[in-house]
């Protein structure tokens, strides 16, 4: 995905400062890593509970990733969003914050080389919102067919609606309207999380705003 600045595009004259006033208002989280992937530092955002990230000091990033997020990792750090060609994507990966407890991210890994020296950073967005959302989506939903079907006497069947097709629909047809339906649920879920704002939504679906526009004009 390509990007271009219209008009003045007012960042050279930005100071050291500026610049990292900047990236921290862009991230909730911003990790600063050695050479060997070593968390060095790191800045978090009010959004975060600092107590929470704060043992991750001297800890290398691969040692807090779970272990299903762990083939994501060389992805993350073989794509450098500082070098000219990154698709600058932005990839979710779970990190342990303690015993029994991870934190949701986006992550995006930046590679900047000043004088021979390396800076490795990598600016990460807090997905926990919209994972608690998510789950009180589908906790409303399961009250809610658990309410339908108690006075319908019975317990809801969730394979009926795919059940109801059957003889009437080809198994392609059918696998095509459940892709539909739990796309649907997942924009709904991002444009009830950012609070109806298209631009904040598709951020946390990783895709862009003409994308999810596309999406939700083909799902009406």
């Amino acid at each position: 995905m390509t990007s271009r600045w219209i008009g003045d595009e007012g960042l050279t004259s930005l100071t050291l400062p500026q610049s990292a006033l900047v990236i921290r208002q862009c991230s909730d989280l911003t990790l600063n890593l050695s050479d060997d992937g070593r968390i060095l530092g790191l800045h978090v955002t009010s959004q975060l509970d600092p107590a929470a990230v704060s043992n991750w000091i001297g800890q290398r990033l691969e040692d807090l990733v779970l272990s299903e997020s762990a083939g994501k990792l060389p992805l993350l750090l073989s794509d450098n969003a500082a070098q000219a060609g990154s698709d600058g994507r932005w990839r979710h990966l779970n990190l342990r914050t303690g015993p029994g407890e991870s934190l949701p991210l986006l992550l995006k890994f930046f590679r900047f080389v000043n004088e021979g020296q390396a800076k490795h950073l990598v600016l990460a967005r807090d997905l926990g919102p919209m994972v608690s959302v998510e789950r009180q989506y589908a906790t409303e939903q399961l009250r809610l067919e658990r309410a339908l079907a108690e006075r319908a006497g019975g317990m809801p069947d969730p394979m009926a609606p795919f059940a109801a097709q059957l003889g009437h629909a080809s198994l392609d047809e059918i696998l095509r309207q459940a892709a539909r339906d739990i796309e649907t649920a997942c924009i709904d879920a991002a444009l009830l999380q950012s609070g109806g704002d298209p631009e904040q939504a598709a951020r946390l679906l990783q895709t862009d705003p003409e994308d999810l526009q596309a999406r939700r004009a083909r799902l009406s």
